[in-house]
């Protein structure tokens, strides 16, 4: 996750979003952007949040106000309560097929331990794959990743992967940040997948990945952000 306190704007960047080319772009945008773990791209937005909370460093004199006699210290969640969080979101059978490829073809040049999600990947068949990331649950959802109901809930937008650019430019609009003139193209994959070929692999688990992303298809279509017409808050959880 990257955040702006200048804006008090993040970015949560779930795996095979158009993620790479929308942190260059908000690095862009927003130069005082951090992220809150430099060693995963892929932080939750609950965890993203908690994160910089602990970071965040107070100056000495909010220190001593704090300890001022009848003063009553905001709770650390405050700083965090109208911070927007932006994200996207793409069909779930696609984002499998992406992240799993990818894995495949970063492998061998860069290893990962034994037992991770993209060791398995890179080592095993895509119906191996999915036993693991969706039917056991390794992979985290669309609604346990974007916090759905959570604190920062209220104020997250998420972007149709089908509809990146215009819905981008719709919540910089809103928001006040410069949209990219051009998106930049990271992490792309050098061909075509064959989906017809990976739905042969998966086989029994299709119905595993429908269940494992229930929000998505059955709420999430009524608010992704997809340009100027779509709706401005998310639907209650």
């Amino acid at each position: 996750m990257l955040y702006s306190r200048t804006k008090n704007i993040a970015l949560a960047h779930y795996p095979k979003t158009a993620g790479s080319s929308l942190r260059c772009w908000f690095q862009q945008a927003l130069p005082d952007a951090v992220a809150s773990d430099s060693r995963d791209a892929h932080t939750p937005v609950r965890q993203g949040l908690k994160r910089f909370r602990i970071t965040a460093q107070r100056q000495p004199w909010e220190r001593i106000v704090d300890l001022m006699p009848g003063r009553r210290r905001l709770p650390k969640t405050d700083q965090f309560a109208n911070v927007l969080v932006i994200g996207v979101m793409r069909e779930p059978f696609e984002m499998l097929v992406s992240l799993y490829a990818f894995w495949r073809r970063r492998f061998p040049e860069r290893r990962h331990p034994e037992g991770t999600l993209a060791h398995l990947a890179a080592t095993a068949g895509f119906h191996a794959f999915l036993q693991e990331a969706v039917k056991n649950g390794r992979l985290p959802n669309y609604h346990t990743f974007f916090d759905v109901g959570g604190p920062a809930w209220p104020t997250t937008r998420l972007v149709d992967f089908r509809f990146l650019e215009p819905g981008l430019r719709a919540v910089c609009q809103a928001y006040g940040i410069s949209p990219p003139q051009d998106l930049p193209m990271a992490n792309v994959a050098p061909q075509g997948h064959d989906y017809a070929a990976y739905r042969a692999e998966a086989g029994p688990l299709l119905p595993a990945i429908h269940s494992h992303f229930r929000w998505y298809y059955e709420q999430a279509d009524a608010i992704m952000v997809r340009g100027l017409e779509s709706p401005v808050l998310p639907a209650a959880a």
